[in-house]
């Protein structure tokens, strides 16, 4: 389909910001020290549900760019309550939807980052896409999705994951309650998992 001229100038306008936007960020992130850890509580409305402490070794070596976004976050407490809207047997655990965040403020990374060694291994996080915040752990070995990049830490132990509940899979209607409000989300997806909080301990 061909674009009309106004709409490749705004296609263009755009990805000029997000280019300057990166570029900024780029310049003032500082290089994750390797290995550095961030420590996250997962939690469960549901009696039966996952519950536990997971541990995020920050990989600068694979993504030094997603390290120092998912620490920023972090920092700023992004995370903390957060539901982990989307899972999907042995495929993937994803968290970083917030229905009032003004996405203006974060770069988009992952695309920008993609190593031979950065796989989409069971046990590792990444970048969903290009998003600004949403990540996910690998609940199995996905290397389809390895051309997407942005892999950026390992996540020990895997059992609180393992306990996750998945019978809601895919997200579509989460994020519909979640735009709605936390109540609406949880009167209609009461076993869904989430992030009490998270801390960058070393």
């Amino acid at each position: 389909m061909r674009l009309l001229p106004v709409a490749c100038a705004a296609a263009v306008a755009v990805a000029h910001v997000h280019e300057e936007s990166l570029r900024a960020f780029r310049a003032s992130a500082r290089a994750p020290a390797a290995f550095e850890e961030v420590r996250c509580r997962i939690g469960s409305d549901d009696p039966g549900g996952a519950r536990g402490d997971v541990t995020f070794v920050l990989r600068a070596d694979w993504a030094p760019l997603a390290c120092a976004a998912f620490r920023e976050r972090v920092a700023a407490g992004f995370y903390d309550g957060l539901r982990f809207f989307r899972v999907v047997p042995n495929f993937i655990a994803q968290v970083g939807f917030h229905p009032s965040w003004n996405g203006t403020r974060w770069p988009k990374v992952g695309r920008d980052e993609r190593r031979e060694d950065a796989r989409n291994r069971r046990g590792t996080a990444a970048f969903a896409g290009s998003s600004k915040t949403q990540i996910f752990v690998n609940l199995a070995d996905n290397k389809h999705l390895d051309r997407e990049g942005g892999v950026f830490a390992e996540v020990t132990p895997m059992d609180v994951f393992d306990a996750i509940y998945t019978g809601y899979k895919e997200g579509t209607g989460q994020i519909k309650a979640y735009n709605r409000g936390v109540d609406a989300l949880m009167r209609e997806f009461p076993r869904m998992s989430h992030i009490e909080r998270c801390r960058l301990v070393r």
